[in-house]
């Protein structure tokens, strides 16, 4: 009654104080209500561990929801050690006492099967098998959610197709066979007037799982979810003219009005896209204020989304540069920073952050190793060949190479995947492509620093640089040249051929 406000005013703290009474006395029930409050942080300190104590409290003494919670905890790690065949175990105890949301928790299990906490070597079913999880069941995922849903509802149907939209096959792909099916279940609720069911058969058609010629039937189910509120569907109306430019029933609306609505109502995407129009201008008279202030409530969103770090960026450029907002590069570069060193990391920021290590820009200190992992970041999520030319410079410089700093190489994995530079440089080979990175490949094979010197390879690659006109590559060649025997020469303009091939194979 305290927990829930009920006679009295709410009051999650003495809730806990008699839960905790009454779970000293091994009340099951109140076991599993003291858990939870640990687990979600209400009224007492948040504690997964004590949560995951008092639900196995519960649980043994047979409380349905308590092995539930259990279940939860194993299956997300949270108070104990990941386990995902102690969570099916656990779900399926609660299952079979007809808990509902363990009966759906089983069978999402199911679905997609698990991988354990052992190295899975690889993705599918074998995988999952070695890492200690266990593979799909698609057989037993339907039958526990049949169990726990009545499909004369759009909320069982809804919930159905979601379950037959996140199977998995033995290969570790999403089953697109059910993908139909899905879409049946997904209909049948929409029809009901279920808003999220609208928005997931709207997917479904847009992303062509239905056939691309069925692509534009997104276009009235998005509407409809739309108009009942749903902010995602809101921010993706906003975008349909550019994908279906024939739609007369997108003529007949205001996109952008409907955008607004979802920015307003707090969608992530919309505030992104809607902030991005008014920089260009597109479809809505281009105004750089509006633009900073709708990137700004972006970049503040509480949505967990790399697309609040892409924000960050924009707004540290808007800082920078002075538009929609008074110039301020000592905040750009906290917000560069922010971007590229927060979860789901944006890659332009991290290209940004390496050039300030490298420079020593206020707030960081020179810091070339900082710079390369950096750099290396940035690479890694845009393949930019910016980036790539980059850290072939500071190589080419013999700086910021893990090898000149052994002790560095335990706080970064991305040392042991630069530390080959010929299986670095063969890997990216593909984004080789400026005349300066070239140069700095050929300068590197010269050197034999950091690379066994090898002056075959170095030519090759000056001779591409050279063809792209840059005369220090041309000097250098010829220098070169001079320490080469015939044999070498040969063989360089060979592998110089075969780059210059394998770069025209390229779309």
């Amino acid at each position: 009654m305290l927990q829930n406000g009920l006679g009295t005013m709410t009051n999650s703290t003495k809730a806990a104080e008699w839960y905790r009474l009454a779970s000293i006395q091994g009340d099951r029930d109140a076991q599993n209500y003291l858990g939870r409050l640990h687990y979600i942080g209400e009224g007492v300190e948040q504690d997964y561990e004590q949560a995951a104590y008092l639900f196995r409290l519960s649980a043994e003494q047979g409380n349905a929801m308590a092995q539930n919670n259990l279940g939860l905890s194993y299956e997300k790690g949270l108070g104990v050690e990941r386990n995902p065949k102690e969570a099916l175990n656990w779900y399926l105890k609660s299952a079979e006492q007809g808990e509902p949301l363990a009966r759906k928790n089983l069978a999402f299990m199911y679905a997609s099967g698990a991988y354990g906490s052992k190295n899975p070597r690889g993705q599918g079913a074998e995988a999952q098998i070695r890492s200690g999880g266990f593979p799909p069941n698609h057989e037993e995922a339907e039958k526990w959610m049949l169990k726990a849903v009545d499909l004369n509802t759009a909320k069982g149907q809804y919930e159905f197709a979601c379950l037959l939209k996140s199977k998995f096959n033995n290969s570790g792909f999403h089953e697109t066979k059910d993908f139909p099916r899905a879409a049946e279940y997904f209909r049948q609720a929409a029809e009901l007037g279920h808003i999220n069911a609208q928005y997931e058969l709207a997917g479904i058609f847009h992303h062509g799982h239905l056939g691309r010629d069925q692509s534009s039937n997104c276009v009235p189910w998005y509407l409809k979810a739309a108009a009942q509120g749903h902010t995602g569907a809101q921010a993706i109306v906003g975008d349909l003219p550019k994908a279906y430019p024939g739609s007369e029933l997108l003529k007949s609306v205001n996109t952008i009005d409907i955008l607004m609505k979802g920015a307003e109502n707090g969608n992530l995407d919309a505030q992104f896209q809607l902030a991005t129009r008014y920089q260009t201008g597109d479809g809505i008279v281009k105004s750089p204020t509006e633009a900073f202030n709708w990137m700004l409530r972006a970049s503040q969103n509480k949505t967990r989304s790399s697309l609040i770090n892409d924000a960050r960026y924009q707004l540290g450029l808007m800082y920078e540069s002075g538009l929609g907002v008074s110039r301020d590069v000592a905040k750009a570069r906290r917000l560069f920073l922010d971007a590229a060193t927060t979860e789901f990391s944006d890659a332009n920021a991290c290209f940004r952050v390496a050039q300030m290590y490298e420079k020593g820009e206020s707030p960081l200190q020179q810091n070339d190793n900082a710079a390369v992992w950096h750099y290396y970041s940035a690479l890694s999520g845009t393949f930019d060949p910016k980036a790539i030319e980059s850290l072939l410079r500071l190589f080419s410089d013999n700086r910021g190479f893990p090898k000149a700093n052994p002790e560095l190489e335990s706080q970064g994995e991305y040392f042991s995947r630069i530390r080959n530079i010929p299986k670095f440089i063969e890997y990216h080979q593909g984004l080789i492509t400026s005349k300066n990175s070239r140069l700095y490949v050929g300068e590197i094979y010269h050197q034999g620093k950091i690379v066994e010197k090898n002056l075959v390879e170095s030519a090759a690659w000056l001779h591409l640089a050279a063809n792209q006109d840059l005369d220090e590559a041309r000097q250098k060649l010829v220098e070169l040249e001079l320490e080469m025997s015939e044999p070498q020469k040969e063989a360089a303009t060979n592998r110089a051929n075969a780059l210059i091939e394998f770069f025209k194979s390229i779309p």
